[in-house]
């Protein structure tokens, strides 16, 4: 007779935080499909103009609990295998979600710097290069300055891991050195 009990728990948290630009199909769209026309003159806009930040999250906890009683006898040519158990689970979801009008998005972003320096050559290695430079470049550095208050990135949607402290991740930035020969 064997007896086998597992049990597992779950649980799962995400904060997401989107903010759209102006210059956006989405804050385009809602901002124009809420506006109130009167010989096709704006005259009433119920979605103010400006980024929109929407914001949501959600959580997830699951416990399963599951047990298993197996029982085998064998006796001269025969067998009697007998199993029973049972499994009981719970789930439960949370979330909210809410939206934000008229949220400044501008922002100021360095996002690439090339730096090239060109070396005088002398004696005998002018004989066989006919140039030889080297060069730094460096892509999306980041944000320098932003209007909103939440620190979002306007150009990239982002979420929260449960527990962090920032919404913001950075894109990544990338950096390559180089050097330019050109030969005779």
């Amino acid at each position: 007779m064997s007896i086998e009990i597992k049990y597992h728990y779950e649980h799962q948290d995400q904060d997401l935080q989107n903010l759209y630009n102006p210059d956006t199909y989405y804050t385009r769209d809602l901002i124009n499909r809420f506006s109130s026309l009167s010989n096709n003159t704006v005259v009433k806009r119920n979605v103010p103009l400006g980024s929109i930040r929407l914001s949501s999250a959600s959580g997830l906890t699951v416990e399963n609990f599951r047990s298993l009683l197996s029982f085998e006898r064998h006796w001269q040519r025969h067998e009697v295998t007998a199993m029973a158990g049972f499994e009981l689970r719970q789930a439960s979801a949370t979330g909210y979600g809410y939206g934000y009008y008229g949220e400044k998005g501008d922002h100021i972003r360095l996002q690439d710097i090339r730096l090239d320096y060109q070396l005088a050559l002398t004696g005998t290695v002018r004989k066989y290069i006919q140039t030889l430079g080297i060069y730094f470049y460096a892509t999306n550095l980041g944000i320098l300055w932003r209007a909103n208050k939440q620190h979002l990135d306007p150009d990239y949607s982002v979420a929260k891991p449960a527990g962090a402290t920032s919404a913001v991740l950075p894109e990544p930035a990338s950096y390559a050195f180089g050097l330019n020969i050109h030969l005779k």
